[in-house]
């Protein structure tokens, strides 16, 4: 895929806010390394159980935007791939199998894939940015039914049959000044709109359809009800992300030209922060971040802009490049906390593990990324053992 100045330029900006502005903690990387690298603490070690997509010749593309979710028999779904246009299924010991719908804009296809996940009894949702909606396949892969939707920062499926979305619609008169919106799962009717003003980073719903959002400075999880009132909150700020924050070092970004747009301000050390947080069915809150490698200043910045694009040279954000880069500056944390019948908080395991954009995956399982020096770019599945 040949990518112009402009869309390069997009891509990083786009990589940059996820981690800016999505981060809950932020310091500088000197001063969180000297807790953090050695994990003295930590009671677990990860383990992993497969990869999706290592040596294997017909595995689809994968880039910082790909996710990855499990079904109940195993299988993994994944996307979006080969450039934000397909969804992918993997077989449960890593194997490409096939992709889930096809290009197009009738039943069961789409133009550009943004997000997708599994749900509602082993369900898959994708949403495309494109014909702005989102499609249903059964848990036998095969496309139920599609409804009008709208573009949202993060979304959580209740079994109660809603959806929760996350963002910001000034210039909507219904949904205005409210960070969370609620809609019919059947429908994608609009139901409700709450949460005012309040900074939420990520949404996600326990199995009896609780939906939390998390809060930050200190983080923690707070649950809403069907009806959109605030209810219980519990503290989950790990102690590898320090409170309060610490804005990280940067410098200015390049300004916008005739080609390209404003770059935002470049990170010049890598910072500890959270990148998701779930919660398992057994009601333990999984959560994925990073924290400064030892050895980050020895790595490529993967803040930097890229350089001009020139014939025969791969641009600095390629995926490959993009995740390697990540690994280069960061050490994956991941941190299980539960709690008692009072509300009290105790962190149950904590351990290392290698890759970048990391995501929970239910059943005790989570997801990283790493690239090889031949830029193959793996989905690794980890579980936790005690040490």
């Amino acid at each position: 895929m040949k990518w112009s100045r402009k869309r390069i330029a997009i891509a990083l900006w786009c990589v940059a806010s996820s981690f800016v502005t999505h981060s809950i903690a932020a310091q500088s990387g000197s001063k969180a390394s000297a807790n953090s690298l050695t994990c003295a603490d930590c009671t677990h070690r990860s383990v992993l159980v497969t990869q999706l997509g290592a040596g294997d010749a017909d595995t689809p593309d994968f880039s910082i935007f790909t996710r990855v979710s499990r079904l109940r028999g195993g299988r993994f779904v994944v996307g979006p791939v080969n450039g934000r246009k397909d969804i992918a299924v993997f077989t449960a010991d890593g194997k490409f199998e096939r992709m889930l719908g096809r290009t197009g804009a009738g039943p069961g296809e789409y133009r550009s894939p943004a997000n997708c996940g599994v749900f509602l009894g082993d369900s898959v949702w994708v949403f495309d940015v494109t014909l702005r909606r989102l499609s249903i396949f059964g848990p036998d892969l095969r496309f139920v039914r599609s409804m009008p939707f709208v573009d949202h920062r993060s979304l959580a499926f209740a079994p109660s049959g809603v959806i929760i979305g996350r963002a910001d619609f000034p210039s909507d008169k219904v949904r205005a000044g409210q960070a969370l919106h609620q809609y019919d799962a059947n429908t994608g009717t609009h139901i409700r709109s709450y949460g005012g003003k309040e900074t939420i980073y990520n949404l996600t719903s326990d199995a009896r359809g609780t939906v939390w959002a998390v809060v930050p400075e200190p983080m923690r999880v707070v649950s809403f009800g069907g009806d959109g009132v605030r209810g219980r909150e519990v503290r989950v700020h790990p102690n590898w992300v320090p409170f309060p924050a610490i804005k990280p070092r940067t410098q200015p970004g390049k300004p916008a030209s005739d080609e390209q747009p404003a770059t935002p301000p470049i990170i010049v050390e890598p910072f500890a922060s959270v990148n998701s947080i779930s919660i398992a069915a057994n009601g333990e809150f999984w959560i994925l971040g990073g924290v400064p490698n030892a050895d980050w200043r020895k790595g490529i910045n993967p803040y930097l802009p890229p350089p001009p694009e020139r014939k025969g040279v791969v641009p600095v954000n390629d995926p490959s490049s993009k995740i390697r880069a990540l690994n280069g500056w960061y050490d994956g944390m991941v941190e299980v906390v539960a709690t008692d019948q009072n509300g009290t908080t105790r962190a149950i395991a904590r351990a290392k593990f290698n890759g970048a954009v990391s995501y929970f995956l239910t059943d005790g399982l989570f997801s990283s990324m790493t690239a090889d020096s031949d830029g193959v770019v793996a989905i690794n599945i980890w579980k936790l053992v005690p040490k």
